[in-house]
């Protein structure tokens, strides 16, 4: 059975990391991790790059021997480099170094230093499993032959993925930037999924083009618009093609629930700094991001999702 999380871990840590993945692997969740399996004669990077690649999720195993272990940071880069879902499970109380600090800071940490491990241990199978399911559930979507009539602004050479869009028809629609949030922005789909939204996702992966109109559509049709501010979000959006500003002023346009989630030390510029068009958005109340208590957080979006 091939991988789908890769356990990054301190030699130190290994007890803990062996009780990880042992609980997820009895939840049928297969799981790579050093050495048990690389392979005799294998170059020992050459296996650690390759199973970083063919996983889905990287789960850390967060401590001050990982934080001061100079393999288990360059596994995370790697993995963010990547584009893995990345999930600590804090096993100390300590906070981490800055080198390590600077990926996972804004991710959600499941907490065993104060709570049971085996408590953190379920609710990552969980998270996993959704993020699993969504995603084997959109190839099936990719795979599937659809059976309504492709509009015609979708018609044309190059457009499968407009299909998939089109396909599909979502509650929430979340907007962020890649470089910083796309951690986050899956973390919150994933809890929103739980709770039964349909959500939108990973649009800078589409260009523009065919895919314009079909985006923008997905706006109008949802009920809520989440943006995820970071420092520095909004600094592009004095480009009228910038697609965050474009999302936004869809959104703003439509009179959408719209619900941004503040990062931490994000802070809305002057409103002479933002394009007129956008100004709208500091009279939205923000909700403040918070990896502690993360799950209060996700009760408090939920709340604020139904409709009123």
């Amino acid at each position: 059975m091939a991988h789908k999380v890769y356990i990054s871990y301190s030699s130190w840590d290994k007890p803990v990391a062996d009780v990880v993945c042992r609980e997820l692997e009895a939840d049928d969740i297969a799981c790579w991790m050093a050495p048990r399996d690389v392979s005799p004669g294998e170059d020992w990077t050459a296996s650690i790059s390759n199973a970083i690649a063919g996983c889905q999720v990287v789960v850390l195993i967060l401590s001050s021997r990982s934080d001061s272990s100079r393999n288990v940071y360059q596994e995370i880069e790697k993995a963010e480099a990547n584009g893995k879902l990345i999930i600590p499970i804090l096993v100390e109380d300590f906070q981490p170094g800055p080198a390590l600090a600077a990926h996972i800071q804004h991710l959600h940490w499941l907490d065993a230093a104060h709570s049971p491990l085996t408590d953190a241990v379920a609710s990552l199978s969980k998270n996993i499993s959704q993020s699993l399911q969504f995603a084997e559930g959109a190839v099936q979507v990719e795979q599937c032959p659809r059976e309504e009539k492709t509009p015609d602004s979708l018609k044309g050479a190059g457009t499968p993925d407009a299909g998939i869009i089109e396909a599909r028809q979502f509650d929430v629609f979340i907007s962020y930037r890649r470089a910083t949030d796309a951690q986050t922005a899956r973390l919150v789909r994933s809890e929103l999924q739980r709770h039964g939204f349909r959500v939108f996702l990973d649009v800078d992966d589409l260009r523009p083009g065919h895919f314009d109109e079909a985006l923008l559509k997905r706006i109008e049709e949802a009920h809520s618009f989440i943006l995820i501010l970071s420092p520095g979000s909004l600094e592009h959006c004095t480009d009228p093609e910038d697609w965050m500003r474009r999302e936004a002023v869809c959104a703003l346009a439509h009179d959408k629930n719209i619900i941004p989630i503040l990062m931490p030390n994000f802070t809305f510029p002057d409103a002479r700094e933002l394009p007129p068009e956008l100004q709208p958005l500091l009279v939205h109340h923000g909700i403040k991001y918070s990896h502690e208590f993360f799950d209060a957080m996700m009760e408090k979006i939920v709340d604020y999702l139904k409709p009123k």
